[in-house]
C-alpha cells in the first residue's frame, strides 16, 4: 500500500490551525481496513488522531489502484514556534485467508515541519555584514525568522545599489521606521586592552540609537565576552554563547 501525507496552514487568518492530508493507495491484491490515523509531534509531546473505519479494496480489475483521502484539522498553541518533528501513523487491518488480520501500525518516516505564528512581523536587524564575521549573525537570523519575523538589514551583499553616507543613513532610518521591532546582534570584533573583553561593530550603537529615538522595541543579543557601552547596554540585553545556537 502506498501512502503520502502533507501539512498545510488551514487559514492564514486563524492562528496555527493546520490541515493534515493523507492519501492511501492500494497497489496490492488484498483488502485493507483503514481504522485510524495518528499525528504525533515528537518534541512537543502532542498527538492528534481521527477514526477512519473505511475499507480500501483491491485495484479495480487488478489494474487501477483504489484510493482513500483523509483530511482533518488540528490546532497548535500559537506560542509554539519553530521546526518540529512530525510522525504520521495509520492503524490498519489486512484481509487475507478469508479473515481480517490483527491491527497493524504503519508509520511514515519522520518529517520536519515549520510552525510560524500569525501574523508575521517586520523587524530590522543590526548585525555585522563582514564575510569573516557573518557565521553567528546568520545563525541567529535564521532563528529569529523561525520566530515569525521578516528581517531587513541594510548593506547585506550583494547590494542592490551603492549608498553614499547620507543615503545609507536615510535607508537605515526608513527600514527601522517600517519595523515592528529591532534586533541587534553584538558579536566580537576588536579585543580591548585588557585582552579579556571585546568591542562589537560600531554601527550597532548608531542603529539602536535611531531605533530608540523612534520609540521601537529593541532586543540586543550579546555574544559572551563582548562589553557593551552607551545606550545599547541599557536596553533589553540577552547574552548568548555561539556553541548554544542551532538551526
Amino acid at each position: 500500500m502506498l501512502m503520502t501525507w502533507s501539512i498545510n496552514p488551514l487559514n492564514i487568518s486563524i492562528n496555527n490551525n493546520y490541515l493534515l492530508e493523507i492519501r492511501f493507495e492500494n497497489d496490492e491484491n488484498i483488502r485493507y481496513d483503514i481504522q485510524k490515523t495518528v499525528l504525533k509531534i515528537l518534541d512537543l509531546n502532542l498527538q492528534f488522531s481521527k477514526e477512519i473505519n473505511q475499507e480500501l479494496k483491491e485495484p479495480f480489475f487488478g489494474l487501477f489502484n483504489r484510493k482513500i483521502y483523509v483530511s482533518y484539522s488540528f490546532k497548535i498553541e500559537k506560542n509554539i514556534v519553530s521546526n518540529h518533528k512530525f510522525i504520521v501513523q495509520a492503524q490498519v487491518r489486512k484481509f487475507t485467508n478469508e479473515q481480517w488480520s490483527p491491527e497493524l501500525n504503519l508509520q511514515w518516516a519522520p518529517q520536519n515541519f515549520q510552525i510560524k505564528p500569525v501574523p508575521i512581523y517586520n523587524a530590522f536587524l543590526s548585525r555585522s555584514i563582514r564575510e569573516d564575521e557573518k557565521y553567528i549573525p546568520d545563525l541567529l537570523s535564521k532563528a529569529i525568522t523561525r520566530w515569525g519575523f521578516n528581517l531587513s538589514t541594510i548593506g547585506i551583499h550583494p547590494l542592490k545599489k551603492q549608498f553614499t553616507n547620507e543615503e545609507l543613513l536615510e535607508a537605515i532610518k526608513l527600514e527601522i521606521q517600517r519595523a515592528d521591532v529591532v534586533f541587534a546582534i553584538a558579536t566580537k570584533r576588536d579585543i580591548l586592552l585588557n585582552n579579556v573583553e571585546w568591542k562589537t561593530f560600531e554601527w550597532l550603537q548608531s542603529e539602536t540609537a535611531i531605533a530608540y529615538a523612534l520609540n521601537k522595541q529593541i532586543v540586543v543579543f550579546v555574544e559572551k565576552g563582548v562589553k557593551l557601552s552607551g545606550l545599547a547596554s541599557k536596553l533589553l540585553v540577552l547574552e548568548f554563547i555561539p556553541e548554544d545556537i542551532y538551526y
